[in-house]
């Protein structure tokens, strides 16, 4: 069985899964449900399960995860923790220099931020079943896997666009949007997948893109919203560019995994028997 083949059943995994969620959906059989306030998500269960059968099946031994899920670093989780309010700070600040953003503000800003910061704790926490759970099998599966076979840039790009694809929301639903604001959300996924898989790269832990991700759930709309969300957010963004999803954001992320990678040191590529 050739690499070249399991490589292209990632691709086909996500199809299938995507299938089998809109059959559900229509079934009436929701793909994400709540079990004590924790939050699961059929979509990378049912991935990582294919993945898993698929492996096992032909034999494919793919780098433990274990190594990758206790190595932690302070410095590293911090920086990819907080690095969504540069990114997004940075956008903000352009936006109110061209006029594209404008200050909302909040009731109680002060009781808003330490709400904020108080619910850090259960971010990390109810995330563990859904962001979690998706940097395991992409960052520490699928580009463990991709990597070892490939370049930085195509390994990072693959894993990015098999989960933008994942768990892009419209999927089955895009007659209702524009070409632009599908080409836009789905770019703004990918942007963020090199970022997470970089964070992956540099630290061989699978903590530090989930630290991203917590950091973008928990800063990014209370600090910026669109014009029509119906949100609590500190700035509102009048241009799609300047949005918390917009193309602005998304070049600073491509821009931002690429700096994480320059920093990295060169990894020996594991072994596979196949």
């Amino acid at each position: 069985m050739r690499r070249a083949n399991f490589s292209f059943f990632f691709f086909a995994a996500v199809l299938l899964v995507l299938m089998v969620v809109a059959l559900l959906d229509r079934a009436g059989v929701p793909s994400q449900f709540y079990v004590w306030e924790i939050k699961i998500d059929l979509k990378p269960i049912l991935f990582f399960g294919l993945c898993y059968f698929f492996a096992k099946k032909y034999s494919v031994q793919i780098g433990r995860i274990n190594s990758q899920v206790w190595k932690w670093s302070w410095k590293v989780n911090l920086l990819a923790f907080f690095s969504p309010v540069f990114l997004c700070g940075t956008v903000i600040l352009a936006g109110l220099i061209s006029k594209g953003i404008v200050y909302q503000g909040v009731d109680n800003a002060a009781t808003f931020l330490l709400g904020i910061l108080i619910d850090i704790p259960a971010f990390f926490f109810f995330s563990a079943t859904t962001l979690l759970l998706e940097e395991i099998v992409f960052r520490g599966y699928v580009f463990h896997y991709i990597s070892s076979e490939r370049s930085f840039i195509a390994a990072v790009l693959l894993t990015s666009a098999l989960w933008g694809l994942l768990f892009y929301v419209n999927f089955f639903d895009v007659r209702q949007l524009s070409f632009s604001s599908i080409a836009g959300g789905f770019i703004y996924l990918v942007s963020i997948g090199f970022v997470c898989s970089s964070l992956f790269y540099y630290s061989r832990s699978i903590w530090s893109s989930y630290s991203f991700r917590v950091g973008l759930a928990t800063f990014l709309i209370p600090l910026l919203c669109g014009k029509l969300d119906d949100a609590n957010s500190f700035f509102v963004s009048g241009l799609s560019p300047f949005s918390n999803s917009g193309i602005i954001l998304s070049s600073l992320n491509f821009i931002f995994a690429a700096c994480i990678f320059k920093a990295s040191k060169p990894q020996i590529k594991p072994q596979f028997s196949v």
